[in-house]
């Protein structure tokens, strides 16, 4: 007798159960097919969840996530006792569970993941769970991009601010693309050190020089650092996206700027230069530069000699155009080698047999006046 007093309490419970739009219920899946699941609530009512009411997160299929015989948890969008269904949503619980994560997410500022939607006019809509999420162009990492290339894809963005009667989040992308590139431009710094070798990758070329790419930070290497010799450009010894190994010359951690070198110290021309040349050896030079007091000539790259105007010629020379020209190869004698200065002095007039003035070495005698002798005519 007390067993079916239980029983009959037990039904009559069941029975009173309410089913209310805007309410949360449990029931056990029944059947996951064509595009429904069907839920049993234990009531007279089936309740019915469209796959499209399962989840925001793509590409997830219910059918390999379901069974039947599983419990699960859905809000109730809506009651219809005409034809005695219920339909269910778990993707607007997941919505509810959410919006008591970003009030947190937003004081931590933690970074979530998002997948974009689509594209509007002034920037990005994606979803979090059914909370929809709006990333300003001007918020995300990359400049002047065509927003139709982001759809479908996954960001990571930093919540800025929620308007909840709107069901709408502001997101930055640009915010984390920064703070990670402000975290490995300190991992850099940390570990630079004057005179280290490092590996870079050329990232930009300008007259003055080139910035080189060190690995979140950027290092100049001045066009005097690149070459032991004379260039026009740094392209010419350096192109963009080039791997090359750089050496720290100095660090300015306040200003954030690092000097780099290119150029090998065993390169020097001058190290050891009284092995190669000595005064009085003659070399074929190349000219490099005129200028009004004479030529500069380069012996090897790197090592450049100046021939002065007045050693250019025995003859007298108003210009070193009128004799030479650039690109010309020609002999010339090193008259001295200044290793202090750095600094050599060629002549090519050494080279030249001295011109002979004729007219100074013919001696010529004084031209004696004949008298005419008179002659008396007598009368």
């Amino acid at each position: 007798m007390g067993n079916e007093v239980m029983d009959f309490e037990k039904m009559l419970e069941e029975s009173l159960k309410e089913i209310r739009s805007g309410s949360i219920t449990k029931g056990v899946i029944a059947n996951v097919s064509n595009g429904n699941i069907i839920i049993d609530l234990g009531l007279k009512y089936d309740g019915i969840m469209p796959y499209s009411e399962y989840t925001d997160e793509l590409g997830v299929n219910p059918e390999d996530e379901l069974k039947p015989g599983q419990e699960i948890e859905a809000y109730v969008v809506r009651v219809n006792d005409m034809d005695g269904t219920v339909l269910l949503s778990r993707r607007k619980i997941e919505g509810m569970k959410m919006w008591e994560e970003i009030d947190q997410w937003i004081e931590e500022k933690k970074p979530v993941t998002v997948k974009v939607s689509k594209e509007v006019g002034a920037g990005l809509l994606a979803n979090k769970n059914g909370i929809q999420v709006f990333i300003p162009a001007s918020q995300l990492a990359e400049k002047n991009v065509d927003l139709k290339e982001y759809v479908g894809r996954s960001l990571t963005v930093r919540l800025l601010e929620v308007n909840k009667e709107r069901r709408r989040v502001v997101a930055s992308e640009r915010v984390i693309a920064r703070e990670a590139r402000t975290e490995k431009e300190n991992a850099v710094w940390a570990n630079l050190k004057e005179g280290q070798e490092i590996k870079g990758t050329v990232k930009q070329i300008e007259k003055f020089g080139a910035f080189i790419d060190l690995g979140g930070v950027d290092g100049l290497v001045h066009v005097s650092e690149l070459s032991w010799g004379r260039i026009k450009s740094p392209a010419d010894v350096l192109s963009v996206g080039q791997v090359v190994n750089v050496y720290v010359l100095s660090l300015d951690r306040e200003n954030k700027k690092i000097s780099l070198g290119y150029r090998k110290a065993e390169d020097n021309p001058w190290n050891n230069i009284e092995e190669k040349y000595k005064v009085g050896d003659v070399v074929e030079v190349k000219i490099e530069r005129l200028v009004p007091f004479g030529a500069f000539a380069q012996i090897e790259l790197g090592l450049e000699g100046l021939i002065h105007i007045s050693q250019i010629s025995h003859k007298r020379v108003g210009n070193p155009s009128e004799v030479l020209k650039v690109g010309q190869y020609v002999n010339a004698k090193i008259m001295e080698i200044d290793t202090e200065k750095k600094k050599i002095e060629l002549s090519m007039k050494e080279l030249e047999e001295p011109e002979i003035d004729l007219k100074a070495d013919v001696k010529t005698e004084p031209v004696k006046e004949e008298k005419a002798e008179e002659v008396k005519v007598e009368e």
